[in-house]
Order: C-alpha cells, then structure tokens, then sequence
C-alpha cells in the first residue's frame, strides 16, 4: 500500500482525536494534514481557533491535550502495517467520494477515512437504520429497614 505525505499524516490526524470528534473535523477541513505541522511547531493554539466555529473554541485546549498525550505513543507505520496484516485498505474521503456519499449527513462528525477489510461496495448499497432510545423506569427501591 503506498501512501502519499498527506495521507499518511491523515491517518494520524485520526488517531490523535476520537471518532466523530466535531472540533477535530472542523479543524481537518480547514487545514488539512497541516494540522499535525500546527501542533508540532506549536502554532495550533493561535491557528486552529479562527478555523473552527464558537461553539467549538473552548474545546481546543482539551483537544490539544488529547493529542499531546498520544502523539509520541504512536507508531504510524506498525499501525499501517497492522491494518495491512488484517487485509485492511484504506479509503480517503477526497479520493473516494462515492464511497462518502452516505456519511455526508453525519455533518461535522463524519469520517474522512475509512479502514475496510473486505467489499467497500456493501456501504455504496441502499440501506435503513432505526435506531430505537428505550427509556424504562425503575421501581421504587425499598430499603429494608434496620429493627
């Protein structure tokens, strides 16, 4: 699997931040791999700011934590290896938008890669979802009482 620089620095912008962490995104679809040159010249506190929307802001500082915390424990090219072990391929939203398509909706928590062992074609198929909250009560607790 040959990966270009960008791709390769996408692939560990997605391992710095949760699954569909919006501020990441945001910030992704603003600066693009250059993220990680940000953070590791220490520009992203000033930058990612003004790439982001206001809902978003108060949520830098955490996610500059997050990634100072696992970028040095990262080993990109034993990941990418292992992905490759599982028969795994690597999909790129700007390379394969079709395939994207379906997780537009998803807004600021979409992916923008995907890892898939297997026929990617499955995600092209019509497909519905419902996903049901069940709320129950509890009953009354009664505690026995001392005597």
């Amino acid at each position: 699997m040959q990966l270009t620089k960008d791709q390769e620095l996408t692939v560990l912008w997605s391992m710095l931040h949760e699954p569909g962490d919006g501020v990441a995104r945001e910030i992704f679809d603003s600066r693009g791999p250059k993220a990680i040159e940000d953070f590791r010249t220490q520009r992203a506190s000033r930058l990612w700011p003004e790439c982001v929307g206001e809902e978003y802001r108060a949520h830098i500082p955490e996610l500059l934590e997050r990634i100072e915390l696992r970028l040095s424990k990262i080993n990109l090219i034993e990941r990418i290896e292992r992905g490759i072990r599982w028969n795994a391929r690597i999909y790129f939203e700007d390379s394969d938008s079709e395939l994207f398509e379906k997780l537009r909706d998803l807004g600021p928590h979409r992916p923008y890669l995907l890892w898939i062992a297997g026929d990617a074609g499955i995600l092209a198929e019509e497909s519905v979802r419902l996903l049901e909250r069940e709320t129950r009560q509890l009953p009354d607790l009664q505690m026995p009482r001392d005597s």
